[in-house]
């Protein structure tokens, strides 16, 4: 049941204009998960730069 919850991820990402935006807080099974959320939820977010787990 642990492996089912979810956990905070602070991902950076590029917008259409090629600029990074730092630290979009989502809450996902894993980084993978939260990469994906990102590009799937924003409509501005082109490319996930990095994925850190947070606190």
């Amino acid at each position: 049941m642990n492996k089912d919850k979810l956990k905070p991820y602070l991902v950076d990402y590029l917008d259409a204009q090629g600029q990074k935006i730092n630290g979009q807080l989502i809450f996902a099974r894993d980084s993978t998960a939260a990469s994906m959320a990102v590009l799937n939820i924003l409509p501005e977010a082109r490319t996930v730069v990095s994925v850190q787990r947070s606190i």
